[in-house]
């Protein structure tokens, strides 16, 4: 190595030889480049939560895992089956829920959850009986107070029997509550909307 001093400042020269080493030692490597982190999928459930929470709706909730289905089943007391076999009506408010939470999503379909119990207790129309009077009509045609007396108990039992229907319909009703599920391409099932049967 060289010393060489030009006015105040003093150079060291390195022999050629060294420069040749130091070229190739020193000759700026690339860095490679990282790749991008691939994004995480969020799953179709994940988008419905989170579009309820957006939208102030408070009963979407997961409740199974499974495909769509073709026939009905029987899944701890409920009767799940496809919407097209539910007997039911679905209000309109159902179905605008389902198209807020599930809008641009290909999910597989919707189905329908009834509890068992409800399905049960449900009053058909064959098996409400009405209250069959058979009053004594020699009875009645001696005495008109006998007949306004008779009158006024038909007509309060007439007009107290659909009030109780009422109530223990309503009842029933409270207890239990049909679902309306979302199938996600995951296979999980989304409770997107409870209502009153």
């Amino acid at each position: 190595m060289e010393t060489i001093q030009v006015g105040n400042i003093r150079l060291v020269v390195a022999p050629k030889e060294v420069l040749a080493q130091e070229d190739v030692t020193c000759a700026t490597v690339p860095i490679p480049k990282q790749k991008a982190k691939p994004r995480k999928r969020i799953s179709q459930a994940n988008l419905i939560f989170a579009r309820a929470s957006l939208q102030g709706i408070s009963d979407v909730r997961k409740v199974g895992d499974g495909s769509l289905i073709d026939e009905p089943i029987e899944i701890n007391g409920w009767l799940v089956m496809p919407i097209d076999m539910y007997k039911g009506i679905i209000p309109p408010e159902a179905w605008q829920t389902a198209e807020t939470l599930t809008k641009g999503m290909s999910i597989k379909g919707f189905l329908v959850a009834d509890d068992k119990k409800s399905i049960k207790r449900k009053p058909r129309a064959q098996d409400v009986t009405t209250p069959k009077v058979s009053p004594d009509w020699g009875k009645i045609a001696t005495s008109l107070g006998q007949v306004t007396a008779a009158i006024a108990v038909c007509g309060a039992i007439i007009s107290f029997f659909p009030l109780v229907l009422g109530i223990g319909a309503i009842g029933i009703a409270l207890a239990y509550d049909p679902l309306l599920i979302a199938v996600t391409a995951e296979d999980e099932w989304i409770c997107v909307y409870q209502w009153w049967d």
